[in-house]
């Protein structure tokens, strides 16, 4: 589908990479990236930041999260297949991005979302 093969070139530009129909339109509904793409990129040029800088001063600094973001943390092992590192995938491919966030910052989140009781 949308995912790059092993050895493809990773494109500078997220959205610049072709999108390789699977099925025909309408056929068949899939789960897709490519929303959470250009939903960055909105984002970005209505804020004029870019989407790290975004989310750490709208989400990361105002609800004290720790480690919360875009830029894939040093400690964050690689993804592994029989034994060998995989390449790193293209933000079009990775889940939200690649926004990465510790169970104690998702739970930060929830709890912004979910109002109290009685409001």
């Amino acid at each position: 589908g949308m995912y790059r093969k092993p050895g493809d070139p990773i494109p500078p530009d997220p959205l610049a990479a072709p999108l390789l129909l699977v099925h025909e339109p309408g056929l068949l509904g899939l789960d897709s990236n490519l929303a959470w793409a250009v939903l960055g990129r909105v984002l970005e040029n209505v804020s004029g930041r870019d989407l790290d800088t975004l989310a750490a001063e709208e989400l990361s600094m105002p609800l004290s999260l720790a480690s919360a973001g875009f830029q894939r943390p040093a400690d964050l092992s690689a993804a592994h297949r029989k034994g060998k590192a995989e390449p790193a995938l293209i933000a079009r491919d990775r889940a939200a991005l690649g926004f990465h966030a510790s169970t104690a910052d998702l739970a930060r989140v929830l709890q912004a979302l979910i109002p109290a009781e009685g409001g």
